[in-house]
Order: structure tokens, then sequence, then C-alpha cells
């Protein structure tokens, strides 16, 4: 599983206030599975939901998204594919 420490690590590059302060970026993986071919191979893939969160993050959350969106271009494009769903997300928005 090393695509969570490479979004972390491409998000703190870009956001040095999070590396500074890595107490407000959380990460763990939730609901995995596995899928194997069943070939000679032996091989198998992990899926499964990554949930990052950001604490008093007073950019815009589009700041984060771009970071997200750029990041995922390179290691799960499947999930910007044309009909795609694309990743989800929740905002609380506490002040303006």
């Amino acid at each position: 599983m090393k695509k969570p420490a490479s979004l972390r690590a491409a998000i703190v590059a870009l956001l040095p206030e999070l590396a500074r302060n890595p107490d407000k970026l959380a990460m763990w993986v939730e609901t995995g599975r596995t899928r194997a071919t069943g070939n000679a191979q032996r091989g198998f893939a992990w899926e499964y939901q990554l949930t990052v969160v950001v604490e008093d993050f007073t950019k815009p959350p589009e700041t984060l998204f771009f970071i997200v969106v750029d990041w995922l271009r390179t290691q799960q494009p499947d999930l910007l594919a044309p009909n795609a769903e694309g990743f989800a997300f929740e905002v609380d928005v506490i002040d303006d």
C-alpha cells in the first residue's frame, strides 16, 4: 500500500503548512478487498477506500482538489476516465 504515502507526499509538497503540522492531515484505509486472477503468476490487486481528512484548512477547497486530481492522473487514472465516478468528498464549512 504505497499509494496513501504517495498521496500524502504530494499534498505536503504543495501545502507546506501541512508538512509543518502533520496532525492536520489524517489518512486511513477503509473497506478494502483483494482481487486476483487465479493464473499461474499469483498476482493480486488491492482495492480500498482511502479517507483523507484535512483539518483547519483555510485555503479554497479547489487548492486541495487540484493536488489530488493531479496525483490521480498518474497514480489512478481510471478514476478520471470520461465515464468514471470520480472521487467522493465531504466538506464541513466552519467559517467563511
